[in-house]
């Protein structure tokens, strides 16, 4: 009797003990379910959404960027279609049906924008290939019945750009004819691409007696179609090369994989230098990450919980850097920023950044 109470209790027990566990991980899904990330508090950087809206003195809009057009000296659009405009210089290929007859024909456009076919001559300057043919057989059938005329550009000599600077494929420059509607990152693709060092935020494309600045950096990052300027013949198009003393950079100190001198990119953020020097070491204490902006004005230094934003995915507490700024990532406790900053201070100044006066910097904490 005694054994059959003791395999009682055990079954008791294991009734209790397996509905005990379904009640805690019915609690834990019901927990998880309605649990939410923290509002992250906010601080001058750190609003409580991202993407945060970006400085201006970081991301530059021209003031006076080139306007939008659907048609030029190149192209003009027909149809929704852009189609090319015959200019002095270009060679046709001009197929003239009679009949059962065909015959091939190649005419060059003459300074006039004239060309002779048979007994005629006909303007086909600044027309498509589809009106060309139109006025063609409209000139011929004063001699010819129901002709029938087709046209098309065999070499483009008409109209051109000139771009000049830092290219991927000269290296210096090149001379381009544009064969229809062409933008700026068409015309930059056909020559090999920018090359390595182009400040591509500070594009000058001079047209006539007008010169603008075009963000090719942003268009870049954000497609901006404003920035891809539709070009037109005669455009000169410089892209300056950035100097070693112009180049900025951001700085990733501390325990971290790859510390040093990382390249400044405008709408770069922590989460991705982070990422760039592969991450933090096995002694970080990523909690307490700290963005140092050595600004003289307004100096700052800017926690952030590098568990929380990249382990956790919380993007909402992610900052903007600028120009010079440092991240650090502690492998100690710090109880004294301002002081170990101080004890950094030789550090820093082999980077040289402007670090005077160290000792105002002001902590924010989180």
């Amino acid at each position: 009797m005694s054994k059959l109470n003791s395999q009682e209790d055990r079954r008791l027990v294991c009734i209790w003990s397996t509905g005990y566990w379904l009640a805690m991980a019915f609690l834990a899904v019901t927990v998880t379910a309605c649990y939410k990330l923290p509002t992250p508090a906010a601080t001058t950087m750190n609003p409580e959404t991202f993407p945060q809206p970006i400085p201006q003195d970081i991301i530059r809009v021209p003031e006076n960027p080139p306007p939008f057009v659907t048609a030029n000296q190149t192209f003009v659009i027909i149809d929704g279609v852009p189609m090319y405009r015959i200019g002095p210089g270009d060679v046709l290929d001009i197929l003239v049906t009679r009949g059962a007859t065909q015959e091939k024909i190649q005419a060059v456009v003459r300074a006039n924008g004239r060309i002779s076919i048979f007994l005629i001559e006909v303007n086909v300057d600044g027309l498509t290939a589809e009106q060309a043919a139109s006025e063609i057989a409209r000139g011929l059938s004063r001699f010819f019945k129901q002709p029938s005329v087709d046209v098309s550009v065999k070499e483009y000599n008409s109209k051109k750009i000139s771009i000049l600077g830092t290219i991927g494929l000269t290296g210096r420059g090149a001379v381009l004819p544009l064969t229809g509607r062409t933008t700026l990152i068409e015309a930059i693709a056909r020559v090999g691409g920018f090359g390595p060092n182009a400040r591509t935020e500070e594009i000058r494309i001079t047209r006539g007696d007008k010169a603008y600045t075009v963000n090719m950096f942003q268009y870049l990052q954000d497609a901006e179609r404003t920035q891809d300027v539709i070009l037109d013949a005669g455009d000169t198009i410089l892209i300056p090369e950035r100097t070693r003393d112009e180049e900025q950079r951001v700085f990733v100190l501390g325990e971290v994989k790859s510390p040093g001198a990382v390249p400044f990119r405008p709408r770069m953020t922590v989460g991705q230098l982070v990422a760039q020097v592969g991450g933090w070491t096995d002694g970080a204490r990523i909690h307490e990450a700290r963005v140092i902006r050595a600004d003289p004005k307004n100096p700052e230094i800017i926690g952030i919980d590098l568990n929380r934003l990249v382990l956790d995915g919380d993007r909402r507490i992610d900052q903007h850097l600028r120009p010079n700024d440092i991240v650090f990532i502690p492998r100690t406790y710090i109880a004294d920023w301002n002081a170990y900053m101080a004890q950094l201070r030789p550090t820093f100044e082999f980077f040289s950044l402007p670090f005077q006066p160290i000792f105002t910097i002001k902590a924010l904490e989180k």
